[in-house]
């Protein structure tokens, strides 16, 4: 409807990197690290690439793979410190196939309904032939959307993943769903419902 680059989008950047850059949310997304490996509860990221894969963190907040994979690019479109670069995941400066693995935790139920399927086109053409998109996201707006409502306005009930969503976008991007879990945890007092899930690119 929009388009890459539209009018909403870049709209919507601004709000969004207002509300992420005050104090409270640096705080809460990104400037203390954290070192867990593991995805969710039954999934390790150790696990699942080799040591030496190229893989690419989209959103990396802390970026707390950063010690895990030497081939890692991580970026953020908030500036936290320890990221290779800031950018949006559209504007993103990764060469197109090059990558067995990209990771997009927590990025997509921030942001309007209209900006997935751009945005994982984007991270899908980013990927070998076979490689892995692995997602976390809410399954709903969640329990702090009156906050964010102060800085997003509508956009702030957008975003959700349920699973309908996530089988939408299997058959539309004619992908692999190689696994899915359901996910909760609280951390720096945000809670979070939602899933995790791998998928893999055919071409």
């Amino acid at each position: 409807m929009y388009g890459v680059g539209g009018k909403m989008f870049k709209e919507f950047d601004s709000s969004r990197l207002s509300y992420f850059k005050l104090p409270s949310s640096l705080k809460k997304y990104g400037i203390k690290h954290h070192h867990t490996s593991y995805l969710c509860k039954n999934k390790n990221i150790i696990d699942i690439f080799n040591q030496n894969a190229n893989i690419v963190d989209a959103g990396c907040g802390s970026n707390r793979f950063k010690e895990l994979f030497p081939n890692l690019i991580a970026f953020d479109f908030v500036d936290y410190g320890r990221q290779n670069f800031v950018s949006t995941i559209l504007e993103a400066p990764i060469k197109e196939g090059s990558q067995d693995g990209v990771l997009c935790l927590g990025v997509l139920h921030e942001c309007p309904d209209e900006y997935h399927k751009p945005n994982i086109e984007k991270m899908l053409s980013w990927l070998k032939p076979n490689g892995l998109l692995i997602m976390r996201h809410k399954k709903d707006s969640g329990d702090n959307l009156e906050e964010r409502k102060k800085s997003l306005g509508s956009w702030a009930g957008e975003g959700s993943w349920p699973r309908s969503r996530i089988n939408e976008f299997t058959s539309a991007f004619n992908l692999k769903l190689e696994w899915i879990e359901n996910h909760s945890a609280t951390r720096n007092n945000i809670k979070f419902d939602g899933h995790v899930w791998c998928w893999r690119k055919y071409v």
